[in-house]
C-alpha cells in the first residue's frame, strides 16, 4: 500500500511542490495536495499493522499536529475546496512542526513503499 506522502518526505515541502508561488491557482492546488497527503498518511497509519506502538503513536502525534494546523489555518470555499484563512489564529501552532524528523524517517523507511 502506498501512503501517498511522497510530497512530504523531502527536505523542503516548498521545493517538492515546485510551483509558481505567485500564481493563486497553483497555491490553491498546493494546499489541496498537502491536505490530501495528510489524509493519505492518516489512513495509511491506521491500516498499518506492522508498525511498533511507539512509531504509530509518534506518527499519530504528527498527524494530530497537522490537523491542528489545518483547523487553525484552513477554511472551505463555497464550492468545498480548501483555502487559507486570512489572519492569524490565537495561540497559533507554527506549521514547521507539522512533520517532525521521526515522521519523515518513518515515511522514508522500509515501512512505506513510495512507488
Amino acid at each position: 500500500m502506498n501512503a501517498g506522502a511522497e510530497i512530504i518526505t523531502g527536505t523542503s515541502l516548498k521545493a517538492a511542490l515546485d510551483l509558481d508561488w505567485d500564481d493563486p491557482t497553483e497555491r490553491k492546488e498546493a494546499l489541496s495536495t498537502i491536505l490530501q497527503s495528510l489524509n493519505s498518511v492518516e489512513s495509511w497509519v491506521e491500516q498499518k499493522n506492522d508498525l511498533s506502538s511507539e512509531i504509530k503513536t509518534q506518527a499519530k502525534n504528527s498527524i494530530q499536529s497537522g490537523r491542528q494546523i489545518e483547523a487553525q489555518d484552513v477554511e472551505e470555499e463555497l464550492d468545498g475546496s480548501p483555502k487559507l484563512r486570512k489572519g492569524v489564529a490565537k495561540d497559533r501552532r507554527i506549521s514547521y512542526e507539522l512533520v517532525p524528523n521521526l515522521l519523515v524517517k518513518l515515511l522514508t523507511s522500509k515501512y512505506l513503499p513510495l512507488s
